[in-house]
């Protein structure tokens, strides 16, 4: 019997050259983006090294598909390029600013929620950094978990980089989350190529160092846990997950549909009793919000002004939007507030209509999917909380918006040079109609796939009724 060491390495050396060069294009690619001293003002060059991180992941993807591939040459090559990038500054975001901004403020013990930025109580913890946090005037959107991971990496001395390095740790959650929902399902792990050597973690984690990291491993460690039928650190990982982004609360309705009693009927969608993890979920988000609404504070506030209006790349919202706005008015409050109002709408229906489906894990692809195309901002860190998903559903649509929306980046180089926020009309067009062209070829296909199961299902039974008349 071979020794564990001796395994690793046999799969090394009995790997494919098509995987060894995958590996090498994503480590090109990386040390590429690396080499980049303002990646704002090179967009260009990031999508080109992009594409080609995107070509080596793609090679290893479609041979994970045909044959057995070394895990541990997909894991060493994405830890690698990770870890090229994650000496880097900043420089297609500056969200992080924001959240060493947040820890400071806490580790000063004052509610990061009181005060904005540019609020003179707090004008006294101002530093180098601080001029380059964006809305300043705006207090902090960011819930309680994501705020204690800031006042932790901010107070022992670390700055962007050593925050970055804890993101990365709840990366490394998500890809051992993926690979455990892989093997659950009984698919191969290697799988996970999907994710860990995808260009936008590794842009929008290792490099612009994305708070939502922490939501996304949480809520991808939630998922496996809710596979293996460990219902309280489900619950408890799904609170984890909401107290570092908010979004990750829709998914809730997986896990209480996932739930369900036994016994059919109506009464199952709303019966408690199976459901009773979900007071640790709520009990622990209320506890985590108690602690900074002590003091009064609205702690809400910034994320109203966020909710309210802010817009950016949107999609299903933009054109909602634009048949209600007024044409001679350049922001239309009421048309805005109607064209909420209406995407909610639209994913409620949608959430109905996905409560028909029983993986919990198909529930919350569909639901976050849904979010992020009904959403009226869309930056492209967002396609990092379905991208998870991708190694369990590879869906064409999906995988091929993955990669153009980091073409919405074009936008920063006129406004680098210029000052003015003006997204181009084509960037929209590139990414949204081969999107939806290949989210409705897909549809079709998965329909007609489930319409050939049933006859063929049904095919038998008719036979049987034939020769009986």
């Amino acid at each position: 019997m071979q020794a564990p060491a001796a395994s690793f390495w046999t799969e090394f050396s009995s790997t494919s050259r098509i995987v060894w060069f995958g590996a090498a294009l994503c480590l090109a690619a990386t040390v590429g983006l690396q080499s980049i001293d303002d990646l704002a003002l090179r967009v260009e060059q990031v999508w080109a090294w992009s594409l080609l991180c995107l070509v080596g992941c793609g090679l290893i993807v479609w041979r994970v598909r045909q044959a057995h591939v070394s895990l541990g040459v997909i894991l060493v090559t994405a830890a690698l390029m990770r870890l090229i990038l994650l000496p880097t500054e900043p420089s297609l975001s500056e969200d992080i600013y924001r959240y060493l901004w947040d820890g400071r403020v806490q580790n000063a013990g004052m509610n990061p929620y009181t005060h904005a930025p540019d609020s003179e109580a707090v004008a006294h913890l101002r530093d180098s950094r601080w001029s380059r946090i964006n809305h300043r005037q705006v207090p902090t959107v960011y819930p309680p978990f994501a705020q204690w991971i800031f006042a932790a990496a901010t107070g022992l001395g670390g700055g962007a980089t050593s925050l970055k390095f804890v993101l990365l740790l709840f990366d490394a959650i998500t890809i051992c989350a993926i690979m455990g929902l892989l093997r659950q399902r009984h698919r191969d792990p290697a799988w996970v190529s999907l994710y860990a050597l995808h260009p936008l973690p590794l842009l929008e984690i290792a490099g612009s160092g994305h708070v939502d990291a922490i939501g996304i491993g949480a809520l991808m460690a939630s998922l496996f846990w809710l596979g293996q039928s460990r219902r309280w650190l489900a619950a408890a990982g799904l609170a984890v997950a909401t107290m570092a982004k908010l979004i990750p609360v829709i998914c809730a309705v997986a896990f209480w549909r996932h739930w369900r009693p036994v016994h059919r009927g109506w009464s199952t969608w709303i019966d408690p009793r199976p459901r009773v993890p979900f007071a640790l979920t709520a009990g622990l988000i209320v506890g985590g919000y108690a602690v900074f609404l002590a003091d009064g504070t609205d702690i809400f506030r910034g994320l109203q002004t966020y909710a309210l209006k802010w817009r950016f790349n949107d999609s299903v919202f933009s054109i909602v939007y634009d048949l209600l706005r007024d044409p001679s008015l350049t922001w239309d409050d009421p048309a805005l507030l109607l064209a909420r109002k209406i995407c909610g709408a639209l994913w409620i229906g949608w959430m109905l209509w996905v409560m028909r489906w029983r993986d919990p894990l198909r529930i919350s692809f569909g639901l976050l999917g849904a979010y992020i195309v009904l959403s009226p901002t869309v930056h492209p860190w967002y396609l990092l909380w379905v991208l998870p998903f991708l190694s369990v559903f590879p869906r064409p649509a999906w995988i091929f918006w993955s990669w153009s929306i980091l073409l919405s980046y074009e936008v920063l180089t006129g406004y680098r040079q210029s000052g003015i926020w003006e997204p181009s009309s084509w960037v929209w067009w590139a990414q949204y109609a081969p999107f939806f062209l290949l989210l409705v070829v897909d549809g079709w296909r998965l329909g007609s796939n489930r319409w050939q199961t049933r006859w063929a299902q049904n095919a038998p039974k008719e036979q049987s009724l034939a020769s009986d008349v």
